[in-house]
């Protein structure tokens, strides 16, 4: 069964209605009333609880959150290869924001903790891309490849430009 909430309304007091598809031929409807009773309800944690770190904006839902991951882990085995890219980074805002490499490297590290020593190749973009995490990628047995700004910080003299042998560098080529 799959609901959504439709039409919610811009009157004060109003909530909407849920369209509920049971998979047949006939939708069915909830009203607000029972939308509103199933939320006083449903609950997650005890608001109680005084263990509870409540500077955590999830912490009425960490709970399901993390039994939901989970369970996601036990269902899905990535391959070999794992692709990492901005995508991955939480980002409020309209302007792109400059993060520092150590930032960056926590980032990948964080999100790839699972995958370590296991035998996966790590591929960046040059927004994650530095010499300080394909560092500790390789002290953790984890193969690592990316792309590079060439006016990364921490890159060596001979990976910028004007070494002759990346001056020569087509599009597509490596080092």
């Amino acid at each position: 069964m799959v609901g959504s909430v439709i039409d919610h309304g811009t009157k004060e007091g109003t909530f909407g209605r849920i369209l509920v598809d049971t998979s047949s031929d006939t939708d069915s409807w909830i009203s607000r009333n029972k939308i509103l009773q199933i939320l006083r309800y449903l609950h997650f944690v005890n608001n109680e609880d005084s263990s509870i770190n409540k500077e955590n904006k999830l912490w009425k839902m960490q709970n399901i959150l993390d039994y939901i991951n989970k369970r996601f882990r036990t269902a899905y085995h990535p391959r070999r290869e794992l692709s990492i890219d901005e995508t991955m980074l939480k980002f409020k805002g309209s302007k792109r924001i400059k993060i520092a490499v150590s930032k960056t490297t926590q980032i990948v590290l964080g999100v790839g903790k699972d995958y370590l020593n296991k035998g996966h190749r790590f591929f960046t973009v040059n927004y994650y891309t530095s010499i300080e995490l394909m560092t500790k990628l390789e002290e953790q047995n984890t193969l690592s490849c990316g792309t590079v700004n060439q006016n990364r910080s921490g890159l060596p003299k001979d990976a910028k430009k004007t070494c002759p042998v990346v001056k020569n560098l087509k599009r597509g080529d490596s080092l």
